[in-house]
């Protein structure tokens, strides 16, 4: 019930949940020696507009879950032997920067969602696996992030969602290391350019919907192209899907993407297309089937003839 406005230690090594839920406004305590925060040891703080610098020192090694979660803390965050962020740790706070280098972090959960300051990430972390929801609904303001992460294999769901202003090339957030991307991962992202992810084991409903990737080729153990997938990506033009599992294409997968001029499926056990997968291109395609069950090759399909069509084996052996 103290009504603590500001807060100053030098010595700690470590921050307890002791200030969530206050009016608190300044806070000064990052040091050498500061190297643990706890979870919710600042949550709840809007009034609490310090420079993060000034509260988390870069030696700094875990920060608890929820530990800034609807703070004002500000600037930027600069980490450099961190082995633990606990999940919405900076959970909508005003930081603007980021910029992770440990040799120690093998995981992202949502630590940076709905960041709606957040303008530039740079992670660089040689042992990190996984990203998950990490930089979701951050919006406009989000102009880059580099990952320099080569053992990066799973990229979880909502991790980049909505954020229109993110313009970087494909790659550079979704390497051709990654095997797994949860569903909505890319949704509303502004990325760009040529995604390659040749070892694929899943992927979720939406993950690249309405997102600028022009080209795409896939391979792996994929064994359904999921539901609305590549959904109205306007500048997307060509697509190969290297995919020997693959059995299904499901519902809207390239819907509305009206660029999509040529489709190569190199998937010996594609069985179906469902409808509306292909439904209202605007783009006449050309469709190329390579050692699979179909007797098609090189022949040009409308968006007209496609759509609404459920396309069994048997209808394309025929035609």
């Amino acid at each position: 019930g103290v009504a603590v406005k500001e807060f100053y230690a030098d010595c700690v090594a470590s921050l307890p949940r002791l200030l969530d839920n206050t009016t608190l406004e300044k806070v000064v305590v990052a040091n050498p020696l500061l190297t643990s925060i706890s979870g919710w040891a600042c949550s709840n703080t809007a009034k609490l507009t310090s420079d993060i610098s000034d509260i988390i020192a870069p030696e700094t090694k875990t920060i608890g879950q929820h530990a800034f979660k609807g703070s004002g803390v500000k600037g930027k965050l600069t980490l450099t032997a961190v082995s633990s962020i606990g999940d919405s740790a900076f959970h909508s706070s005003k930081i603007e920067e980021v910029d992770i280098e440990s040799d120690n972090l093998t995981s992202l959960g949502s630590v940076f969602y709905q960041c709606s300051m957040l303008t530039n990430a740079t992670i660089s972390c040689p042992s990190l696996v996984s990203l998950s929801g990490t930089f979701g609904y951050c919006g406009a303001k989000l102009k880059r992030v580099s990952l320099n992460c080569p053992a990066l294999a799973t990229i979880g769901v909502y991790t980049f969602t909505n954020n229109g202003g993110l313009t970087v090339d494909i790659q550079d957030v979704c390497p051709s290391s990654v095997t797994s991307i949860g569903l909505y991962a890319f949704h509303g992202c502004g990325v760009t350019g040529r995604l390659s992810l040749p070892n694929l084991t899943f992927l979720g409903d939406n993950d690249f919907q309405q997102c600028g990737v022009k080209e795409v080729e896939l391979g792996g153990s994929l064994e359904t192209i999921p539901n609305a997938c590549f959904y109205n990506c306007a500048n997307l033009t060509n697509v190969t899907l290297n995919c020997p599992k693959v059995t299904t294409i499901a519902n809207q997968v390239f819907q509305y993407s009206d660029k999509l001029k040529q489709l190569t499926l190199t998937c010996q056990a594609l069985t179906s297309v469902t409808a509306n997968a292909f439904a209202n291109g605007g783009s006449p395609l050309k469709l190329s089937v390579k050692n699979g069950p179909w007797v098609v090759s090189m022949t040009d399909y409308t968006a007209a003839i496609l759509d609404n069509i459920f396309i069994s084996r048997s209808a394309m052996t025929s035609a």
